[in-house]
């Protein structure tokens, strides 16, 4: 969903806030339990 709020608007104003809420409305939440994984960037040679 964000590449499609992002089109539409490039910066994460309330704009876009609303655009995530009409289409994701849980959009927080996942973005806060995606943010709370343990990731870390990895460098996969092939």
């Amino acid at each position: 969903m964000n590449p499609i709020g992002k089109s539409e608007q490039q910066i994460h104003n309330p704009r876009f806030v609303a655009l995530m809420d009409a289409f994701m409305p849980k959009w927080q939440y996942y973005r806060d339990m995606l943010n709370a994984l343990p990731v870390k960037h990895e460098r996969w040679d092939y």
